[in-house]
Order: C-alpha cells, then structure tokens, then sequence
C-alpha cells in the first residue's frame, strides 16, 4: 500500500499501536456470528456499532495483498487471501474500536492538526495535484484521506499518552545486562522429562544424565552446557526458568516449542562498571520497547476482549468457523459464500476443506475437481491431488493384504484387487490430468515443478517424476546461461570502460 506506507511515514506515533495490531491475532475466540438472514451485502462487518463497508474494504485489502505479493516475490497463493482478509478484517475493526477509546479518553484531533498533516503530503508528492492524482489512482477521495489522517493522528495521540510515564531504571538495566551460565537437558518425552527430573533430586549427576537423554545435539555431548548468555537470546520461557534460578539450583520441567527442559545455573555474573556505562544506553532503550509494547498490547488485548464484533461476510464466517472446529457452520456459512462467487476456486478449496474435515472425501474430491476446471493456479491442482491420493489410502487400507506397493503400482500394477484397481485408477488417472495442467501451466517456475515431482515420487510414478525433474534441469540450465550472459556483459562494459579510461 505505497501511499498510505507513505501517509503513516508523516503521521506521529502509530508505529506501536499499528505494530500490535498486526501480530493481535485472528478473529477466534473474538467474534459472535451474525445470521445468514442479516447480512447486509454493504458491509463487512461492524464492531461496537461502527459498519465496515465492503467497497472501500475490498480496495484496500487488494493494495494490502499486492504490498504482501510482491514483499513475498510472489511465493502467496491464492489460498492464503482468505486468512490474510480475516486477519486484515480484523485490524480494521479494531482500528476504530481504538480510535473510539481514545475519543472516550478525551483525546480529540483539530481541523488545524488534519490540515497541518495534509500540507506536508502534498509537500512530500510534489503538491496538491500530484497527491490529488496518486488518490485517483488508488480510488481513494480526499474525505477519505482526511478520515484517516484524523484517526491516526488519535492514535498518535493515544499511544503519547499510554506510555507517557515509562521509563527504566539503572538497577532494571542492571538486570537486563546479566548473564547467567547454564546447561539444560531436553527432551520429547514428558515422562522421561518426569523420570530425569526425579533421578536429579535423588542425586543424579546432572551432566552425566544430559549426556545419557538430552535430545539437543549442539549440548548433549558437553553435559547440556550451553555456556553463558544474556537476556533476550533463549526463548521465553526457558529465558524466565534460567534467570529466576540461583546458582547450582535445578528447574522444574519447562516446556517450549523445542520440547521439556531441565535447566540449571552454573553461574551468574554481573555487568562491571565498564560493560555498564558502554551498554546501558542501548539496554535502556531495549527495556523501553519491551515495556512500551507490554502496554500497547495489554491495552489492545482489553479493548478487544469488551468489543462487539459481528461479521457478515459468508466466506470470513466460514473461514472462522472452520478455524475453531464448528465444521457444519463452515460449510454452511462457505456454501453460501459460493452462491455469491461461483468462479472462485479457493473458496471452493476451502469449501472442500471443510467436508474433508467432516470426513466426506467423496464432496471434498468433487469439489476440488470444481475448483480444478476455473483454474490456471497449480496449486489448485496439487490441492486436488492431495485429496485424491487421501481416498486412495482409505482404499487400499481396506483391502485384505500385507503387501506393501506404491499408490501407482496399486494403481497400475499387476495384482489380485481388480475392484480396488479399477476404483484407483479412476482416481489416479484424474490425479495425473491435474498434475499435467498443472505442469503446463508452470512453464520456468522451478518450485511447482519441484514440487511435482515430489508428488510423483510420493506416488512411485518414477517415469512421470524424471519428467518433471528433467524440467528442473532445464530451467536451472536457463538461470546459469542467463547468470553467464550477464557476467559476460559486465566484462564487456568493464573493458569499454577501461578503454574509455586509456584514451581520455
């Protein structure tokens, strides 16, 4: 979103309250469902009274979704607009919930302030015709660019006097500069992590049995020492374990994403004069960010906790109620998103998705092999294929047998489950259509048909996977003959330039 990027750039403290909105979270667990019958086609949604509409909605999630595209280098798919709408949605609401608190705060915006804000972006674009342009351009009025510039300008506002009191003292970043020497053992396994945990209070060497169990293999061999570190290296959990040990004192378990952990502290030492005064000023600054976004986030979690939000679009309501595992509602609230979209392939994918998860394959497929014939996207195809090879399982899990043969061979081969061969084949041979199209229609792009050929590979189709990774080489053949050409054009301008150099 180049202009509006551009419009934050000159509009005073948002970067913390913008920054939290973006990591707030999805709609679960925040949304009461409006009905079917209510929805008004207008709008989005509202929170707290206040309408989304869905014209200017839809326009600015597009540049949104360009912005995202492109800062990707073009690796989003189609499947992944409609969580990032339900997450933009979402940002949107609470922009205005947060603008209406501050309002309720006392915290207002002059005509004056607005005015003063727009005479600096039509500075910055070159003038007032030139932004009046650029608006044009992106289908956005004036009113409109006042309304926001006015918001955020509150939320300025509101951020100054959140976090006007917050400061940092020389003992907290005292504290920050600590650093703490300590060995951990990890492990997957709660009771293992259970039974070390017991032979450590009984006396066990706490090396010896890192050595015996850890699963980490960058400390395992060194008794699960992992030497010494400061704050804000280890994650957060096993951050808080370690800092709030004394030395030689063992943990309970903490669990991470990594796994169990038992820690203990070796050693701890404190930052000497020197350290203090040649890193305080940046661990000061540190500290101040961490409590500024504790706020902002506290604050944000509360307004949003109290709002009252109604969405009203048909796919978001599906795509919220898959997500928190009400699956007849999603189909319901996706089918009828599909009688105002009936081109859409991925909200047919995610129709799909949703009976899959209901458990009927049979709609899932059907749907899918939908969304296949309006598609160009391989990723529609190889979504499809997925499904299918999903219904092949379920076949061959059915049959009376212990012999072990590939999806291909089951469905190609020579063997005794003619019934269950005709039925793969069926599907198999539609897995294979859509996988051609699907390789059509990625001509140079090396991902897809990487990813094709991994999909043979899985299947045992040897042949149509060398086909496709004979492809892969073609075009990282094409990538070094243009990287040469390109070496061999800069030679060429180096010697003009030298020879320009020698007669001058």
């Amino acid at each position: 979103m180049t202009l509006m990027s551009k419009l934050r750039s000159n509009t005073k403290g948002i970067l913390l309250v913008a920054g939290i909105l973006m990591l707030v979270g999805t709609l679960i667990g925040y949304v009461a469902l409006a009905g079917s019958t209510k929805v008004p086609s207008r709008y989005m949604g509202e929170i707290n009274g206040t309408k989304i509409e869905r014209t200017r909605f839809e326009r600015n999630f597009a540049l949104v979704w360009n912005q995202q595209y492109q800062a990707s280098y073009g690796q989003l798919t189609g499947y992944d607009i409609e969580p990032m709408k339900a997450q933009y949605l979402l940002n949107v609401m609470m922009h205005e919930a947060l603008v209406s608190e501050a309002e309720k705060m006392g915290i207002t915006v002059t005509d004056e302030e607005v005015n003063a804000n727009l005479r600096e972006l039509e500075e910055q674009f070159g003038g007032a015709e030139q932004l009046k342009t650029q608006l044009n351009y992106l289908g956005m009025t004036m009113e409109e660019l006042k309304d926001d510039l006015k918001k955020d300008l509150v939320l300025g506002k509101l951020q100054d006097e959140l976090l006007k009191d917050v400061t940092v003292t020389d003992d907290e970043v005292r504290r920050q500069l600590e650093e703490v020497e300590a060995s951990h053992i990890l492990v997957t396994d709660r009771e293992l992590a259970e039974t070390i945990l017991k032979a450590l209070k009984d006396g066990a060497d706490f090396a010896q049995m890192a050595k015996l169990y850890s699963e980490d293999p960058g400390s395992k061999d060194s008794g699960g020492s992992l030497g010494y570190f400061g704050r804000g290296v280890m994650v957060q959990e096993f951050e808080d374990a370690a800092f709030g040990l004394d030395v030689g004192e063992v943990s309970d378990i903490v669990t991470s994403d990594y796994g169990y952990h038992i820690i203990t502290v070796t050693d701890r030492k404190t930052a000497d004069d020197a350290t203090f005064e040649e890193k305080k000023e940046e661990a000061r600054e540190q500290l101040l960010n961490i409590k500024r976004s504790e706020i902002i986030n506290k604050f944000v979690s509360e307004v949003q906790e109290k709002s009252d939000i109604v969405i009203y679009d048909a796919q978001l309501k599906g795509y919220q109620a898959l997500m928190e595992g009400r699956i007849d509602d999603a189909i319901k609230a996706y089918t009828e998103a599909t009688g105002y979209a009936t081109s859409d392939p991925y909200l047919l994918g995610s129709l799909a998705e949703a009976y899959r998860r209901k458990g009927d394959l049979d709609k899932a497929w059907e749907l899918n092999k939908q969304a296949v014939e309006i598609s160009v996207d391989p990723n529609v195809m190889i979504n499809m294929a997925l499904v299918g090879e999903t219904k092949i399982r379920n076949i061959i899990n059915a049959q009376d047998t212990e012999e072990e043969m590939s999806v291909y061979q089951w469905a190609a081969g020579d063997h005794e489950f003619a019934e269950a061969k005709k039925q793969i084949s069926a599907i198999y041979d539609e897995i294979v259509a859509a996988l051609s199209k699907a390789s059509e229609n990625s001509q140079g792009d090396l991902m897809t048909h990487y990813q094709l050929a991994q999909a043979y590979r899985y299947f045992g189709d040897t042949e149509r996977e060398d086909q496709e990774l004979s492809i892969v080489s073609q075009i990282i053949a094409q990538y070094d003959d243009a990287e040469a050409d390109d070496a061999a054009l800069e030679d060429s301008e180096a010697v003009l330039e030298d020879a320009e150099i020698a007669t001058e």
